[in-house]
Parts: C-alpha cells; structure tokens; sequence
C-alpha cells in the first residue's frame, strides 16, 4: 500500500504544480491586459483576452485530472466523490508530500485570490473605458441606445440636443 500511497502523493504534487503553471500564465496575461487597458492598446487588451481564454480552455483538461484524483481518493476512502477534499488525499501520502501538498494549495489559493482581484479591476477599467466611449458617441451625435450597453442593463432615453431647436446634440458648434 506505501507505493500506491506515494504514487498518488506524486499525482497529487504534480496535479497541483500543473494547477500553479496554468494560474501563473492567467495570471501574467490579466497583469499584461491591465497594462494595455490603461495604456488604450485595444490590440494588445484583446490579444491578451485571447490568452486568458485559451488558458481557461486549457484548464478544462486540468479540471478533468482533479476530477480522476478525487475519484481515486473517493474509491480508497469509501467516500462520495463530492466529500473528498485535499485533507482527505493527503492521509493516503506519504507525510512529506502531504505537507508539500497543504503548501502548494495554499499558494494555490493566494494566487486565484490574486488572479479574482485583478480580473475584478479589469473588468472595472474596461467598463470605465466603454463608459467614455459612449459618452463621446454621445457627443458626436449617435444615440446612446445604438452604443454599448452592458448585458442585464436597462435602455436609457436617447441624447437629446444641447441646443434648442437643433436636430442632434453637437459638441462644438460651429454655426454662426
């Protein structure tokens, strides 16, 4: 039983170091889509999107691995698979990979902490950044109806004409 104990102990560490790599590149494209949003690189910022989605596909597959050592752990046990938790994989390890697997989960756990925080800014610095390009459209004579509006949102009433009598409102007005 002490090989197939630490056979699942290397699964364990090597599954949560695979964990770690993909949450480091997540990571790295949301601190490089930041940079680019306050920068107003569209062209990097949607590059880097790209990046953050191939990641998250690609975590599909790492998911998929938690899943088969849950079930593992599920089976010794004599557990539901839903009951399973890192402190239950851990008492069929030896000692030291147990204690090296409470570490890298808690890394883990500070880096999608992190990775949460910054998707959250993103996010806030993008809806800050449509929000003034609607403000402009507006400016220019588009109704705000025909701009962005963030899912979930209701319509607001169209621009209406900063100068009375005028068709559309204008930010500079030229006429005499």
């Amino acid at each position: 039983m002490a090989t197939t104990d630490t056979m699942l102990g290397r699964d364990l560490l090597a599954h949560l170091d695979e964990q770690q790599r993909s949450l480091d590149r997540l990571h790295s494209a949301l601190t490089a889509q930041a940079a680019a949003i306050r920068e107003r690189d569209v062209t990097a910022a949607l590059h880097h999107s790209g990046l953050i989605e191939v990641e998250a596909t690609f975590r599909t597959s790492i998911e998929a691995r938690r899943t088969a050592l849950l079930r593992l752990g599920a089976t010794t046990l004599g557990i539901p698979v839903h009951e399973v938790t890192l402190t239950h994989l851990c008492t069929l390890t030896a000692p030291d990979q147990a204690d090296e697997a409470r570490t890298r989960s808690d890394r883990l756990t500070a880096t999608l902490e992190e990775i949460h925080r910054m998707h959250e800014v993103n996010r806030a610095m993008l809806r800050q950044e449509l929000t003034f390009l609607e403000h402009l459209l507006s400016l220019g004579g588009l109704p705000t109806a025909a701009t962005y509006q963030a899912p979930g949102t209701r319509a607001r009433p169209a621009a209406t004409s900063a100068v009375p009598g005028s068709p559309s409102p204008r930010a500079l007005d030229l006429q005499a």
